[in-house]
């Protein structure tokens, strides 16, 4: 089974982007929310403090979410999963990003570590044929579960992840959706 995982507020905390957007002046769920639907409906002063915020050497010392390594330990236990990481995050700090994953997570592979630097994640899915997709952005998750019917959805309803301010009831009638309260909820 092809697995893969978002890397930002999914396996590792991310608060401090929060934290810098808000700092700079800008509403950062408003930033962060469009940034990761691939509209990219934000100005070129905000596209800019995101590629700064993800050049700062910060962003590659997160630390995981609470049974984020537990999970992703149990699941390449077995020799049916293959675990597969797709990022937002851009290729400026894809040797940052490959050492903070080679720390927490040493079991996924750097070959399955994908970096989409704000673009979509669907073409990746497609193309790894990616069977289960573990995200905690709900608008990401609205907009690729119903043009991709065959892969189940996990989506992670952590009160302090930025994207999930809006209702996660809009998620209800899709089938290929569900939404859980943490990561160690998907092994069920």
């Amino acid at each position: 089974m092809n697995i893969a995982f978002d890397i930002d507020d999914t396996l590792v905390n991310n608060d401090m982007v929060t934290k810098y957007l808000a700092a700079q002046g800008y509403d950062p769920y408003k930033v962060l929310r469009n940034f990761h639907i691939r509209n990219l409906k934000i100005t070129k002063a905000e596209a800019k403090y995101i590629h700064t915020m993800f050049s700062m050497d910060e962003m590659n010392h997160l630390k995981p979410n609470p049974n984020a390594q537990y999970v992703i330990e149990t699941l390449s236990q077995s020799d049916i999963n293959e675990i597969f990481l797709i990022t937002a995050r851009g290729e400026e700090v894809k040797d940052g990003t490959i050492n903070m994953i080679n720390d927490h997570f040493p079991t996924i592979l750097e070959e399955n570590i994908f970096f989409t630097a704000g673009g979509s994640k669907e073409d990746i899915l497609k193309e790894l044929e990616i069977d289960v997709f573990v995200e905690d952005n709900i608008e990401a998750v609205l907009e690729l579960a119903p043009k991709m019917p065959e892969v189940k959805f996990f989506v992670l309803s952590y009160s302090e992840t930025p994207h999930n301010h809006d209702p996660i009831a809009a998620m209800d009638p899709l089938p290929n959706v569900t939404v859980v309260e943490n990561l160690i909820d998907i092994l069920s």
